[in-house]
């Protein structure tokens, strides 16, 4: 679970980090605790970076920005963000029209912060998993509906293609995407460095494969054989 702290008080953020770095013991098993600290919305909002959990302290300056322009703007830019306000008498509540938001009141305790965390792993693993696609120009988060297949291109980037015939680019290695999506039941990673999305399999021949985008990807005789097997009983 990758958890961002966003506080501009930098006793509350270490406080913080203490106490997540407790609560790795109870969640190293299933989903490792890692966390990255903020002291402004600025540096957290110029990162890329999609986290399971962003816990969010404002404090006097409301970490320099509004805390319903900084939850629309998170929501905005990461759709599938879940969002947590640590509360006091001396900070807002979350806006009206953000009822998702957990809220964890102030101090927060051991106790506290465990239920937060239960809450969102929780919800985490009702989710539809995110795949993050990190190229030269920009970071995209993407479903597995929205993959049709990549190809590796060389040993640091490969070329992803999305819905609509938009193409993307992963720099970095095929292994790491492969890792990262692979074990999705609707992807398929075969022998000649394609992983592909079997709901875009158009044909199946003895040793390739056709996609809806009429690109034709080579394959073994076992992988198209198990293919076809899948596609008469998907998913």
């Amino acid at each position: 679970m990758r958890i961002a702290v966003l506080s501009e008080n930098v006793a509350d953020r270490k406080h913080l980090e203490r106490l997540l770095g407790r609560e790795e013991a109870y969640f190293s098993n299933e989903d490792p605790i890692y966390v990255d600290s903020y002291g402004n919305s600025m540096s957290l909002l110029s990162q890329p970076v999609l986290y399971d959990l962003y816990l969010i302290c404002p404090g006097s300056q409301e970490v320099q920005t509004p805390l319903s322009t900084l939850l629309h703007t998170i929501k905005e830019k990461l759709p599938e963000a879940r969002l947590a306000v640590c509360q006091s008498a001396n900070t807002p509540a979350p806006p009206s029209d953000f009822d998702s938001v957990f809220t964890i009141q102030a101090p927060i305790t051991h106790e506290k912060l465990s239920q937060l965390l239960q809450e969102s792993f929780a919800q985490k693993k009702q989710a539809e998993p995110v795949f993050e696609i990190r190229g030269r120009a920009e970071t995209r988060y993407i479903h597995a509906d929205e993959f049709v297949y990549a190809r590796e291109v060389n040993k640091r980037q490969s070329k992803v293609i999305l819905q609509n015939n938009v193409e993307a680019d992963f720099l970095d290695s095929f292994t790491n995407l492969t890792k990262t999506m692979s074990n999705h039941p609707s992807l398929f990673l075969t022998g000649s460095h394609f992983l592909l999305n079997l709901k875009y399999v158009k044909k199946c021949y003895f040793f390739s494969l056709v996609m809806n985008d009429a690109t034709r990807i080579p394959a073994s005789l076992p992988e198209t054989l198990l293919i076809k097997k899948l596609l008469k009983n998907p998913l």
